[in-house]
């Protein structure tokens, strides 16, 4: 299964001609703590953020191997070998397909006032929204220490109502950095909140082709999204997060009523902490 997955990238990102300007995807390891009640429980995925000519893309690295993994399956046999009676059988085509906990592309222009798009999937639906790019006040301090190969300056700023200490690089001169993170002169290499809910450490850089493949992926599985307001995005990922159940059983899956009142009885022992308090995003 992997090998097909290599071998559709590789063809895939051989099409494609070399740019002049260099392209990168950096791996992050993150991990995050999604209820403050349970600091011992956290999940934990590598997080990869490509970094193109004009735009970047922010995604788990699982994601981007499943959904190269159906876009194969795709082009391979056809989306009707995953049908029955008629209907997508979203099972079976999820079988044998990378596990992730994060199902979400992010967007962004560099360089530009554009909105930033996020784009999820929830219980096999597909949604895009418009995230309006707020300038972060970052405060630079003299402290550094050495992350892998490279020599990190410390940054400071108060973003998305919490502190955030970050520590960047001016070897790689790129002002992005993972999630929303930006601005900086120089690529983020980590970055924690002051309560340490959500922590990203540098994994490693590489030099990549293009952000073509990528971002033709993207278009061809998610060109038919919802598109969401604010208001109607922040209701869905609320009742998502704090009501799971509820929102399973709008969308037609049901569970056992022991299961039910199991899952139920969890969410209400849960104090839910949100990445993104504006959208009640805690992914």
């Amino acid at each position: 299964m992997k090998k097909s997955i290599n071998i559709f990238l590789a063809l895939f990102v051989g099409c494609i001609v070399l740019n002049a300007q260099e392209n990168y995807v950096i791996h992050y390891n993150y991990t995050s703590q999604r209820d403050s009640l349970k600091p011992h429980q956290r999940l934990t995925e590598t997080m990869n953020l490509y970094i193109g000519n004009q735009s970047t893309l922010y995604a788990a690295q699982n994601r981007i191997g499943m959904d190269s993994l159906v876009l194969y399956n795709k082009a391979s046999q056809g989306l009707d070998a995953f049908k029955t009676e008629g209907q997508l059988d979203m099972k079976q085509l999820m079988q044998g397909l990378p596990k992730t906990i994060y199902s979400f592309y992010i967007w962004k222009a560099i360089g530009e006032q554009e909105p930033h798009t996020m784009a999820f999937s929830l219980l096999g639906d597909f949604y895009t929204y418009q995230r309006i790019k707020e300038p972060i006040a970052w405060q630079l301090h003299p402290e550094t220490k050495i992350i892998g190969e490279y020599t990190a300056k410390k940054a400071t700023t108060t973003y998305l109502k919490s502190e955030w200490t970050a520590w960047y690089t001016e070897a790689v001169p790129i002002a992005e950095g993972p999630y929303l993170f930006q601005g900086l002169p120089g690529l983020i290499l980590e970055i924690s909140d002051r309560q340490n809910y959500f922590v990203w450490t540098f994994l490693g850089l590489s030099k990549i082709p293009s952000l073509e493949p990528y971002k033709t992926m993207y278009n061809t599985l998610y060109q038919l999204n919802t598109h969401l307001k604010t208001k109607d995005l922040t209701t869905l990922l609320y009742l998502y997060n704090t009501d799971r159940m509820t929102f399973r059983e709008q969308k037609g899956f049901y569970l056992s009523e022991e299961e039910t009142r199991r899952r139920r009885l969890l969410e209400k022992q849960t104090k839910f902490i949100f990445l993104d308090p504006l959208i009640n995003f805690r992914f």
